[in-house]
């Protein structure tokens, strides 16, 4: 990919941005991971039950930090970055 390419992608600093489809999607995702993991927590009562319990939440957080970041930093209308 060329730089000529990658002009534009990045989102503007200025002005309120919109939520993409993609990005309220994926918020909803994390919301039922969070719920089906409190359930699980809820169903294993104990100390095997919470370790594997802060395991996925853990790597839930990950997921959803590393997708907030890259839906904040790129734009979702603009063509893809590795066309």
């Amino acid at each position: 990919m060329t730089i000529d390419q990658a002009v534009g992608l990045g989102r503007e600093r200025e002005g309120p941005q919109l939520a993409a489809l993609l990005e309220l999607f994926l918020d909803l995702v994390f919301v039922a991971a969070l719920a089906l993991t409190s359930r699980t927590l809820a169903q294993n009562l104990g100390l095997v039950g919470a370790f594997q319990t802060v395991v996925l939440l853990r790597a839930i957080w990950w997921v959803w930090s590393i997708t907030a970041l890259a839906t904040a930093l790129y734009h979702a209308q603009r063509p893809p970055i590795f066309p």
